[in-house]
């Protein structure tokens, strides 16, 4: 299910990754828990560092299987063997559609799977916010509460419709 972000700062967790290096909202993002979110910012503001020590602390935490869905391999050595990788160039996905139709498969046939976590998203589907935020509601629907779905996306919170805006924390 993916609803309005909000951040929880779990300091219990904190034990399990190096969150020192992590400027404040990074590491709320990190530490978040409560479902899935969008994490938002610039380009070349660490959302995929966020991302990653995200992704650790999953694969230490989690009773299922964390996928971990980008453009390319290059997070392979940054995550644990035991995420499943998708590389989007790889399986030709190019739209939101095909992305949704990724997930639904992947959702489909792996009830074991409990966190997604998808790094920079605008570069499979590009810069159509509408489509993006008609696709975050088609997963918000497919995955209900049994999947937890992360997404980076290098966006300024201002230039968000509503479609994707009621995604983010506020």
């Amino acid at each position: 299910i993916i609803k309005r972000c909000y951040y929880e700062l779990k300091t219990e967790r904190s034990d399990n990754m190096n969150i020192n290096s992590l400027n404040e909202m990074q590491k709320q993002a990190v530490l978040h828990i409560n479902g899935p979110m969008l994490v938002l910012a610039g380009a070349g503001s660490g959302k995929t560092k966020v991302l990653i020590d995200m992704i650790n602390n999953a694969a230490k935490e989690t009773t299922g299987y964390v996928v971990c869905i980008d453009k390319s391999e290059k997070l392979r050595y940054d995550i644990p063997h035991s995420v499943r990788i998708v590389d989007t160039d790889a399986n030709s996905i190019y739209s939101f559609e095909a992305f949704y139709g990724l997930v639904a498969g992947l959702v489909a046939g792996n009830y074991d799977i409990k966190e997604i976590f998808v790094d920079s998203i605008l570069k499979v589907g590009g810069a159509d916010f509408e489509a993006l935020g008609a696709m975050l509601a088609k997963i918000d629907k497919l995955t209900g509460e049994n999947v937890e779905v992360v997404f980076t996306v290098s966006a300024d919170s201002e230039e968000l419709p509503e479609s994707v805006s009621k995604y983010e924390k506020k």
